[in-house]
């Protein structure tokens, strides 16, 4: 009853500014950052500012296109609407790529938690939790393990690249993540290897969101955050594996990547949002950058996983 409540509470909710924003034009964001209630700090407003600068600066295929331009920006009204806060369950990350509540999700999250369960050699469903909030509608208790929909696909992802990259639970791997979001395959992966180095790429916004949220997912980790990142003349192997921890980076940080210096490269569900020129240029970056593993999901032709040249 309680869930449905809230349920019901989030619709109306959501009907109530709809039918504002479509009657006078206005702004949840907007409205509470003119009364000094914007929930971005002037820190974060500063740190978004200089990572648009520095990708609008950037050449293809880094830089985003004029329509992500726009459609990023648009964030702007949910970050001083909301805060990032619960991640997980909050509008930033339900817009695109995660889900509203619903019996058909918690259906669905069942079906791939028994399916992960048969191969979870590593004991990650009991070794790891998912941290969304359990009054969200989207954390779930299956047999004393704490999961979600992006906690499950995420170890559903890890346990994919595993199968061609014996040492990614072990051993001091270098790991970019290009579309990163809040940084979920990072959580899961640092938790258990905390010897890996983990990258989260990413267009401004999603990096806002992914460089607030993960410190405090990550406590014990050494964050390198984008300001630190933005200095360094080129990221070598050697750098990167002795710094460990997690890194903070736009797409077009790439650019200073030495060659073979990532060992897994993961692109989730964002080459298909680029045009073809596009998506050619970053297979250009990545056969230089990458000496490993190259997981690319959700491709115009499906998930692909192989291996780099060597």
């Amino acid at each position: 009853m309680n869930a449905f409540l809230s349920d019901a509470g989030t619709l109306l909710s959501r009907a109530l500014w709809g039918g504002l924003r479509r009657a006078f034009g206005l702004r949840k964001g907007r409205i509470y950052r003119s009364l000094g209630k914007g929930k971005l700090s002037s820190e974060q407003e500063r740190l978004l500012a200089i990572m648009r600068r520095d990708n609008a600066a950037s050449q293809a295929p880094y830089r985003a296109t004029e329509f992500w331009v726009r459609e990023n920006h648009s964030f702007d009204d949910l970050f001083h609407a909301e805060g990032i806060l619960d991640v997980e369950s909050q509008e930033i990350n339900l817009r695109f790529s995660g889900h509203a509540p619903s019996r058909l999700l918690q259906y669905s999250a069942w079906m791939l938690y028994k399916d992960i369960k048969a191969r979870d050699r590593m004991g990650l469903l009991r070794k790891v939790p998912a941290m969304v909030s359990a009054e969200s509608g989207l954390g779930y208790e299956f047999e004393g393990n704490r999961v979600s929909w992006d906690y499950l696909i995420s170890v559903d992802t890890l346990y994919a690249i595993s199968d061609v990259c014996e040492g990614l639970w072990t051993e001091p791997v270098v790991v970019v993540d290009l579309g990163s979001g809040w940084g979920r395959i990072g959580y899961v992966l640092k938790s258990v290897n905390p010897r890996c180095t983990y990258v989260a790429c990413d267009l401004p916004e999603g990096l806002l969101v992914s460089s607030t949220h993960l410190p405090r997912l990550l406590p014990m980790d050494k964050m390198h955050t984008y300001a630190e990142n933005r200095a360094v003349p080129e990221f070598t192997k050697d750098l990167l594996v002795r710094g460990g921890g997690v890194r903070f980076c736009g797409p077009q940080d790439l650019d200073r990547f030495a060659d073979k210096a990532v060992d897994v490269f993961i692109n989730v569900s964002s080459f298909q949002e680029m045009t073809r020129d596009q998506v050619a240029s970053y297979f250009q970056v990545i056969d230089r950058k990458v000496r490993g593993v190259l997981y690319l999901q959700e491709y115009w032709d499906g998930t692909r996983i192989g291996h780099t040249g060597q």
